[in-house]
């Protein structure tokens, strides 16, 4: 079957970080020069935190036993991206997330919700047709001066 994971460099990333408004506040200049990993889970699906830990901990030996072969005179530079449906199982509460969040980092990792991503695209693409009906009035001129 299909990976659970995608490995993009940093054009595959701008572009995607332009289709989802910004993927979690990150730019372009964020992803320059890193590798990153994106574990993808099915949206219903429901993980406990072992089971992430398990698998990018598989990713982070890799990534840094690869990298360190291409760069051996710099530290590994990659982000490993968890893009989940649902909570993890029992850390569901503010506390719960903040508990992943300091356990993730530890792994140069991050969980990004499906529905976080929808809505930020959505958000990305108000705010596109909002400037765009301002600058109307510009671009009428702009045909103008073309005609």
């Amino acid at each position: 079957g299909d990976p659970d994971y995608v490995i993009a460099n940093a054009d595959q990333l701008a572009a995607l970080s332009a289709i989802v408004g910004g993927m979690d506040g990150q730019t372009r200049d964020n992803f320059a020069g890193k590798t990153v990993v994106v574990e993808l889970k099915k949206y219903d699906r429901v993980v406990n935190l072992g089971e992430i830990i398990d698998q990018i901990g598989k990713y982070k030996r890799g990534i840094e036993k690869i990298l360190r072969k291409q760069t051996p005179e710099t530290s590994p530079y990659y982000e490993i991206i968890v893009l989940l449906g649902q909570p993890i199982r029992d850390y569901d509460t503010a506390q719960g997330q903040e508990t992943v969040k300091k356990t993730l980092e530890q792994f140069n990792a991050r969980v990004v919700y499906y529905d976080g991503l929808i809505s930020d695209a959505r958000n990305a693409y108000s705010a596109y047709f909002s400037q765009k009906d301002k600058l109307n009035p510009i671009l009428d001129i702009f045909n103008e001066i073309d005609e």
